[in-house]
């Protein structure tokens, strides 16, 4: 295969990063198998994209590669979602891979959504290798509420020594269980089987694409209907002074 190189060198102000050099392309990873998992994978990247979606310096990807080189010959991970800030998300998605060594560093967030073929190696494997890689945190999500994971819903975090601990959970009265992110400065919530993301600053549940396009267009209807509802007002003041006039 043809070698194909491009460069992309960050702006001024964006984040101080080595510039990202694209290699040869990686192949297609494999198809997602558990189709149950694949509309909770898919909520999960469109919550985030929605997000970050104004920043070209952040990266929200998924069911794409993460290795240390292209010479890596360990095992190829794939995660669900993977979340990077100070990167050039453009070029990074142009490589087909996440790759350390050419991005210039690890993603900030990575989350696995439960499968019953991968369930063992996100227990037992895949925390040493992204623990290896120093990908700050790593988490769990189990939309069946037990099934495959206990606690359906977790998260690690590198410690100062380079090593995982777990991030605190709590359970609330209604089943829900909370995690907050420091990478994304976002609570995690397992919700009867659906992860949502909670902005603590706005003090509100994140959207994803569809929710984000149907309050737009409320929005949109609302404005439209105002001008509307105004001339009504107008027209039932009138009639009514026109009633008081004896007119």
């Amino acid at each position: 295969m043809a070698t194909t190189t491009a460069e992309k060198t960050l702006a001024a102000d964006a984040p101080a990063l080595t510039a990202l050099v694209i290699k040869d392309m990686l192949p297609d990873p494999p198809p997602l198998m558990d189709m149950r998992a694949e509309p909770h994978n898919t909520e999960v990247r469109s919550i985030l994209h929605v997000r970050y979606a104004a920043d070209p310096y952040v990266l929200v990807a998924g069911n794409g590669y993460l290795l240390f080189n292209r010479s890596d010959h360990g095992p190829r991970l794939v995660p669900d979602c993977m979340v990077s800030f100070g990167v050039d998300s453009a070029a990074a998605l142009n490589a087909n891979a996440y790759v350390i060594d050419e991005v210039g560093k690890p993603p900030d967030f990575v989350l696995e959504v439960a499968t019953a073929s991968t369930t063992r190696r996100e227990y037992r494997e895949k925390p040493r290798v992204y623990e290896a890689m120093k990908v700050p945190e790593y988490w769990r999500f189990d939309y069946t509420g037990g099934t495959f994971y206990d606690p359906p819903l977790a998260g690690d975090m590198l410690s100062d020594n380079g090593l995982y601990v777990p991030i605190e959970t709590l359970e609330d009265d209604v089943g829900g269980i909370l995690g907050y992110s420091p990478a994304l400065d976002l609570g995690l919530y397992w919700d009867n089987g659906r992860l949502r993301f909670f902005d603590p600053l706005a003090d509100e549940f994140l959207r994803n694409h569809a929710e984000s396009e149907a309050a737009r267009l409320r929005e949109v209807r609302l404005a439209a209907e105002a001008p509307k509802a105004r001339l009504d007002a107008e027209v039932e003041a009138a009639r009514l002074r026109r009633m008081r006039n004896g007119e």
